[in-house]
């Protein structure tokens, strides 16, 4: 098996002087191991974090390990790598949850979300995306979807990004859905996998039952990832809604 790539490190916030940092020739070193040390005399004011990071987080790799008695357990893990058919179209819709409730911490990692999500799309005319606000009315950032490779585009949703709030009522999600829904089967010929719907919410639903039967129904034609925003947050409802619609929930 191949050996282990060593970890890298980084700090954040960062902390009061580090006299040595990764690998210092006074303590061991391994491949998989390394050391921090805070300069002599040097006292913390506030928390910090050291995040690990594999030099190659793909490569395959796998961990062997023998009890007492001599009987051996492997974990393997790897990441298969798949290519993208570039013919085939893929459409995306973020839905952004823009009620009174999303507020705070919630209405930063909204805009944190939607922002890194648009910049991670491919450079593709592939790859269409629109942005949809929603509370108690629905606001469409672009009149019909854009390609992933419109600059002009991705800066409009940068600076939408920057500004928008939560000034659009209660949290009517179904209002939402159901042009998304009609749109999927009506315009697009093609499997749930062709259209995805990110929905950037607290999960404070007015109406939850009624979007998990919308999406139930339109369970052929697309599928829905949640990504829950702030401390508030209706974790039943996040995670049910992404069961649902065949997609997944992250916080």
């Amino acid at each position: 098996a191949p050996p282990a790539p060593p970890p890298r490190f980084r700090f954040f916030p960062p902390p009061p002087p580090l006299s040595r940092l990764l690998f210092s020739s006074n303590f061991p070193q391994t491949d998989t191991m390394a050391t921090v040390e805070l300069a002599y005399g040097t006292h913390l004011t506030q928390d910090f974090a050291v995040h690990i990071r594999l030099t190659e987080p793909y490569a395959p790799r796998m961990w062997v390990e023998i009890d007492e008695h001599g009987h051996r357990a492997a974990m393997l893990a790897f990441y298969p790598q798949f290519s993208m058919d570039d013919s085939s179209q893929v459409d995306i819709t973020f839905v952004v949850d823009r009620s009174a409730s999303m507020k705070g911490d919630a209405l930063t990692e909204a805009r944190r979300a939607l922002h890194y999500g648009v910049l991670s799309l491919p450079h593709s005319e592939s790859i269409t995306y629109n942005v949809v606000s929603f509370g108690s009315t629905v606001e469409w950032l672009f009149p019909a979807a854009v390609c992933a490779n419109d600059e002009a585009a991705r800066k409009k949703v940068a600076e939408f990004c920057r500004t928008f709030q939560n000034n659009l009522g209660g949290t009517d999600l179904p209002l939402a859905l159901r042009p998304l829904m009609l749109q999927a089967v009506h315009t697009h010929a093609r499997s749930a996998a062709n259209n995805a719907v990110v929905l950037l919410t607290d999960a404070q639903l007015t109406h939850p039952n009624a979007a998990r039967d919308l999406l139930r129904r339109h369970l052929a034609h697309a599928r829905l990832f949640v990504f829950a925003c702030g401390d508030n947050i209706s974790r039943n409802t996040a995670r049910s809604l992404a069961r649902t619609a065949g997609g997944g929930d992250e916080r």
